[in-house]
């Protein structure tokens, strides 16, 4: 598993899912759309393993397809998106003993 993910409070709080890990990859970059590779790099996960969870991402409108032809990105448009950003911003917070 990358680093990064060893090291992420929403997987250390929610556990490390294929689901979550996706999830998260899309939290810690959702200024950018990401094709299958680089969250496949990023995630840790088998590039088989992507397809079923991307798909499922999408059907609960979590992700959309990004500007880039094959990629992907957070639908901060949602709701529940904009309230997992939040709780990852107060995890941090409260980690670096602000809150």
């Amino acid at each position: 598993m990358p680093e990064e993910l060893e090291s992420s409070l929403l997987l250390e709080v929610f556990g490390k899912s294929p689901e979550f890990r996706v999830v998260d990859v899309f939290v810690d970059n959702f200024v950018f759309d990401l094709t299958v590779d680089e969250i496949f790099n990023l995630s840790g996960l088998d590039p088989e393993e992507l397809g079923p969870i991307l798909n499922k991402l999408r059907s609960w409108s979590i992700v959309t397809e990004g500007g880039r032809e094959g990629s992907y990105t957070l639908n901060t448009d949602v709701d529940a998106v904009g309230h997992l950003l939040l709780f990852e911003h107060e995890l941090i917070r409260g980690k670096l003993g602000e809150g």
